[in-house]
């Protein structure tokens, strides 16, 4: 059974998109899934699984899961600055 998630899409500073705040999980995304650049500072997700959008800073609701523990089947390998808060592993999603 699939785990539901709401909050704010965010970017932090050292780039990790998480979800709800600085200290939320680090959001790892299905295959397939897009960042595209808008321009201006903006930054638009396309989720691989549904092929829907979120803009960085919109509300979402994410299915998937939270993992404590870093997993090892995540390629590329996640980056140290983005393994400190959990990880919610992605499903589909729905833009509030």
């Amino acid at each position: 059974m699939m785990a539901s998630a709401h909050g704010k899409l965010i970017a932090d500073k050292n780039g990790c998109i998480r979800l709800g705040d600085e200290k939320g999980p680090l959001i790892i995304w299905p295959y397939g899934s897009k960042l595209v650049n808008l321009g201006h500072g903006k930054f638009k997700i396309t989720n691989g699984f549904t092929n829907q959008s979120a803009v960085i800073g919109e509300q979402i609701s994410l299915g998937g899961g939270l993992y404590e523990v870093k997993s090892t089947q995540v390629t590329p390998s996640i980056s140290k600055a983005c393994a400190d808060y959990g990880y919610w592993l992605a499903g589909p999603m729905e833009v509030k």
